[in-house]
């Protein structure tokens, strides 16, 4: 009964923190464009697509590093932030996965 619990509590906290249902947010897509990182940026190369994101108030500028764009301006969008990434919820299940390389508070 002993190794019984044990084994039970090991399997339990091998199971990830966030298992759970993922929170998504609505997000607006205000623009995109290409080459419009900072020279030098480790985040995105010249020719890649960066959106900008607005999430409540703050605007996030991501790319997944792809030069081909998937959203238009004034589209609106599920996301969710973790420290560095933005996930955007795609239409037919799955997410994609963003680098945040700028943001700023909107006013």
């Amino acid at each position: 009964m002993k190794l019984f619990a044990i084994l039970l509590f090991s399997f339990m906290s091998a199971i990830p923190a966030h298992a759970g249902p993922r929170t998504y947010q609505s997000g607006k897509v205000l623009s995109f464009d290409t080459g419009q990182v900072q020279k030098g940026s480790k985040h995105a190369a010249k020719d890649e697509v960066v959106y900008q994101v607005q999430v409540g108030s703050v605007v996030y500028k991501v790319t997944n590093h792809s030069k081909k764009h998937e959203f238009s301006a004034d589209e609106i969008v599920q996301c969710r932030m973790d420290k560095t990434h933005l996930f955007i919820e795609k239409e037919k299940g799955g997410e994609v996965k963003y680098d945040v390389v700028g943001e700023v508070t909107a006013h």
